[in-house]
């Protein structure tokens, strides 16, 4: 039963994060599910990018400093167009 919950939990995050479209709203989000490792909060943004990872990242990043990457790609959004041209 705890995968079911987890895996609805994922999903629910994944939704609310897809219509999510400023910064304030995403932090929202990982605020309310309790979600404050950054290695989990890039694993919710590229699975709703539907992405495995983004191209360029130093080898020498932080797990910080790789987030504040991709919340910067999330939020700049060019991904949507991917996502429903997919589909």
């Amino acid at each position: 039963m705890k995968i079911i919950e987890a895996s609805d939990k994922v999903d629910n995050i994944v939704k609310n994060l897809f219509v999510s479209t400023e910064k304030k709203q995403i932090i929202e989000i990982f605020d309310e599910y309790e979600i404050t490792d950054p290695s989990e909060k890039i694993a919710l943004l590229r699975k709703c990018m539907q992405v495995q990872s983004t191209s360029c990242i130093p080898a020498n990043i932080t797990p910080e400093e790789e987030y504040a990457d991709e919340l910067e790609i999330f939020i700049e959004g060019s991904w949507r167009l991917l996502t429903v041209t997919s589909e």
